[in-house]
């Protein structure tokens, strides 16, 4: 079931094979409709880039596909600390803020503040990006689940639509990808950010 604008109407569903290491928090899910890896210990770009590469490279030679629908690499990040939360203005930009940074009377509470900005690059790719305070137990899209404290999330997005489908190519787009979301990361957390998450500032 999906719940949208026009009402509740049912989803068709599917097959999905999920292959998982649970100590080191990677994932391959494998369906007719797509492939994709996820993690929730995510330690740096070159790993990522070289599983991923593993994967790709034997999804074409055992399946031979001709086209790729779809490109897209999404990173999530979640403010979830008490004390970060405290200090988020000292961890992020005041331009991301929105609501979240205005002082507000003490009988007024923020309950939740959601942005989303759209941009479309040359190469006909794009990048979504969300970002928004969240209260207990809710959540503005499936990917990220609802946790049981109020949350920070910031939520990057880039993709392209079809192109013909090649190994080398994917992990090139991949990266590219990685690098312009990283750069828009950066933008919006401070150096504070990094070192009270245990990154070096830079």
């Amino acid at each position: 079931m999906l719940l949208g604008p026009d009402g509740v109407r049912t989803v068709k569903g599917g097959v999905v094979w999920r292959f998982s290491d649970e100590p080191s928090g990677w994932e391959v899910a494998l369906a007719p409709e797509f492939l994709a890896l996820a993690t929730s210990r995510y330690t740096d770009r070159g790993d990522f880039l070289a599983r991923l590469k593993q994967i790709v490279e034997a999804l074409e030679t055992w399946l031979r596909p001709s086209r790729a629908r779809r490109l897209g690499v999404r990173y999530i990040d979640r403010v979830q600390k008490p004390e970060h939360l405290a200090r988020l203005r000292d961890l992020v930009r005041p331009e991301v803020l929105g609501p979240f940074g205005v002082a507000r009377p003490e009988t007024v509470e923020l309950s939740n503040s959601l942005t989303e900005v759209n941009y479309s690059f040359s190469d006909q790719s794009a990048l979504k990006a969300r970002w928004g305070y969240l209260e207990p137990r809710t959540t503005f899209d499936p990917a990220i689940a609802p946790v049981d404290d109020a949350s920070w999330v910031l939520d990057l997005d880039a993709s392209h639509g079809e192109r013909e489908f090649d190994s080398a190519a994917i992990v090139d787009q991949v990266q590219l990808f990685s690098d312009r979301i990283y750069r828009y990361f950066r933008w919006v957390v401070t150096d504070d950010f990094l070192t009270s998450h245990g990154a070096a500032a830079l």
